[in-house]
């Protein structure tokens, strides 16, 4: 059962990022060969927590407005918080203790069968998606938009209730919004934290309608680690992140995908907290499991690695347009010369599709990093064209072979 309000809010927001921190600085000062040099460095992260403790004194104000703001809103399931927003608390959408999240409802949505809703077990989804069963297209007019959000938290800290003003709003503008949590470090590593994301969009994919929303329309939303984890699970359900051996996965995506100040490759960013003197005391590095995965933690190389696979996903697939009749008929022509490059022909299929709608439908955001640098621009959509590109030579070379015999 779901911890009483008060008790979940005692501690302060980064409470654990600064016990995660004070663990690393006997590892970090070990690594300073000289006296002179370790007293240097003591210093420099006396210097680091007091700032970050002033950083903390400086959002005390917007705290306390948020959990105000998070318990005065009526429990959706009362007929009387149906005149405005109100919230259904602690929605569990997995096993896990923090698998959990609120759902923000507009006004005059209610809930059917709601106290069912909320109390069902996880098994039922999960069966649903193991299943394949299908999320319905034929959406009723009168439902909304839904938003998930994931927080973010130097995946270490970070809960709900934070962000009950950003969700309040836009429940006002009509968008059933779901703010979720997740295991944090260090109970938790990467890896898990994206399962338990993944886990959220496939409870929310089968669940929304209950609570007034499209399960055809949801925007997944990731905010800082948040984003990076949001970003590792959509690859989690496109099979290519080093943890989908041997395990079922739901491959269904989200309508679209917004990342927000995220941190998609791991390596350049550790480079980035060295040269800042807080790589050591920062969680990420651990958080990862060490500087040997940071190449499979990071979205922008396993996107680049992956690329025709992600690509070959219904979810980058736009509306047919006026050559739909013709690019069947290539497929057929290149399946028919060569059963085993069907998966690179059906990416060339979406490269052309893309030239002419100029809009892809899954992340629409860019790769951005936080460290500033102008490369780290990388649009998703790129990334798989550059893809789709070798695979249509391959296939025009193939075809011209094919022609010669």
């Amino acid at each position: 059962s779901a911890q009483p309000l008060d008790s979940r809010h005692r501690s302060p927001p980064r409470a654990m990022s600064f016990i995660e921190g004070l663990k690393a600085i006997p590892a970090d000062l070990a690594a300073v060969p000289t006296r002179e040099g370790k007293m240097r460095r003591a210093g420099q992260l006396a210097k680091i927590v007091l700032d970050e403790f002033a950083g903390v004194l400086k959002m005390v104000p917007y705290g306390i407005r948020a959990m105000r703001a998070h318990r005065s809103l009526p429990d959706a399931r009362a007929p009387a918080g149906r005149d405005g927003v109100s919230i259904a608390r602690d929605v569990r959408y997995a096993d896990a203790p923090r698998a959990v999240m609120d759902i923000y409802l507009p006004r005059g949505v209610s809930i059917d069968d709601a106290a069912r809703a909320v109390s069902e077990t996880v098994s039922e989804s999960t069966t649903a998606a193991q299943q394949g069963s299908p999320v319905s297209s034929s959406a009723d007019d009168d439902k909304l938009p839904v938003a998930l959000f994931v927080h973010g938290g130097v995946w270490a800290v970070g809960e709900k209730w934070q962000f009950a003003p950003m969700a309040s709003r836009l429940a006002e503008e009509g968008v059933v919004t779901c703010v979720a949590t997740y295991t944090l470090f260090p109970k938790a590593r990467a890896d898990t934290m994206w399962r338990e994301v993944s886990d959220a969009i496939t409870w929310t994919l089968d669940n929304v309608d209950r609570y007034g929303g499209d399960a055809d329309r949801v925007t997944l939303l990731g905010h800082s680690a948040g984003a990076h984890v949001c970003s590792m699970a959509l690859l989690h359900r496109c099979g290519v992140t080093s943890d989908v051996t041997g395990v079922t996965v739901d491959r269904r995506q989200p309508k679209c995908y917004v990342g927000l100040c995220g941190v998609y490759d791991i390596a350049r960013h550790y480079d980035y907290e060295d040269s800042r003197g807080v790589a050591l005391v920062s969680t990420m590095g651990r958080c990862m499991g060490g500087k040997g995965r940071f190449e499979q933690c990071s979205p922008l190389r396993v996107l680049r690695a992956n690329a025709e696979v992600v690509g070959s996903n219904p979810a980058f697939q736009v509306c047919a347009d006026a050559d739909a009749e013709e690019r069947r008929k290539e497929r057929e022509r290149a399946e028919a010369a060569a059963a085993e490059l069907a998966a690179a022909e059906m990416a060339a299929s979406i490269a052309a599709t893309k030239k002419k709608e100029h809009h892809i439908n899954w992340a629409p955001m860019s790769m951005l990093d936080t460290d500033g640098d102008g490369d780290m621009c990388v649009p998703v959509a790129d990334i798989v064209e550059e893809a789709a590109a070798v695979a249509e030579a391959r296939l025009v070379d193939l075809e011209k072979k094919t022609r010669e015999r």
